[in-house]
């Protein structure tokens, strides 16, 4: 998607005489940590902060209906006290669960907050709130995804996306 929201190009699958199933716009699947811009974006907005706001990377358990989820970061370590930045360019897992929840004497921005800042963006697709959201437990199209980082390009705004410009007959003349 171009930053006037023009689809450039978009593949579907292998082969249409195979399957007509359009994987780029029908096949949900689960972003990961491609989700956590969004949360990030949702950050800044309702919390005031900015990339230099200091951050702990640290371990942080959520409890619901008595059980205890406790996500990890990749490299399996813990920071301790960086920057947003940083957080966010080396993809911390700790970091966007602790701004759900609430933790290091923030308040958490939850889950409505952030499923508007999604849907500003262009995500459609259900999202359910909770904590793992942050980590892209939701599942999204590709075309949804592509959509919601067009915004990042636009300073915020949503793209109308458009797959046809113009038309024209075998002469080149626009129909």
């Amino acid at each position: 998607i171009d930053r006037d929201g023009a689809v450039r190009a978009m593949v579907g699958g292998r082969d249409y005489g195979e399957s007509q199933f359009n994987r780029a716009t029908n096949s949900r699947r689960q972003p990961g940590s491609s989700f956590k811009p969004f949360v990030y974006a949702t950050a800044v907005e309702e919390l005031e902060l900015d990339e230099n706001s200091k951050v702990v990377d640290g371990r942080i358990c959520v409890t619901r209906n008595g059980r205890s989820w406790c996500p990890s970061n990749y490299s399996g370590s813990f920071r301790g006290r960086i920057d947003l930045q940083t957080a966010i360019v080396k993809s911390i897992n700790t970091i966007p669960v602790k701004l759900y929840v609430g933790a290091d004497g923030r308040r958490g921005i939850g889950g409505e907050k952030i499923v508007a800042t999604a849907r500003r963006m262009g995500v459609t697709s259900e999202l359910i709130m909770s904590p793992a959201m942050v980590l892209g437990a939701n599942g999204l199209t590709v075309v949804e995804m592509a959509t919601g980082y067009g915004a990042f390009m636009t300073g915020g705004y949503k793209l109308d996306r458009h797959a046809i410009v113009q038309l024209t007959n075998l002469q080149g003349e626009i129909v």
